[in-house]
């Protein structure tokens, strides 16, 4: 990344797609205390949605708005479904050995974030 750039899209890529749904992708702030996403979008309107995504299939979607990132700001892009959706969103596995590090995965069960060994297949445009 340059020293400084405007963000203004992110990608992702699904794998095995069973039931389709919307797909919200978001670029968030992260804790200062856990790392974790914290649900607080990092500027207004970054944020984008993908309707019934079909399997393997990479999707580059524009933000609804726009983020003036600086090299060294710490993110998150997370991927949030439809209650009815599933599908799987395709990653890398480092293994646990690999923890923690950046990039790195989280998963969202029930309100609580927890470390994940997969990175997923995603990225964000400058």
């Amino acid at each position: 990344m340059p020293k400084t750039c405007t963000v203004d899209q992110a990608q992702f890529r699904t794998g095995a797609v069973t039931v389709a749904a919307t797909v919200t992708l978001n670029l968030e702030t992260v804790s200062a205390t856990d790392g974790f996403p914290t649900e607080t979008l990092i500027a207004a309107n970054t944020t984008a949605d993908q309707a019934s995504p079909a399997a393997n299939t990479t999707y580059a979607l524009a933000l609804t708005g726009t983020w003036a990132a600086t090299k060294g700001d710490l993110f998150a892009l997370t991927l949030k479904g439809a209650a009815t959706v599933n599908l799987e969103i395709q990653a890398t596995d480092f293994g646990a050995n690999a923890l923690p590090v950046f990039p790195y995965g989280a998963n969202l069960t029930i309100a609580t974030y927890g470390m994940s060994e997969n990175i997923l297949a995603a990225s964000v445009r400058c």
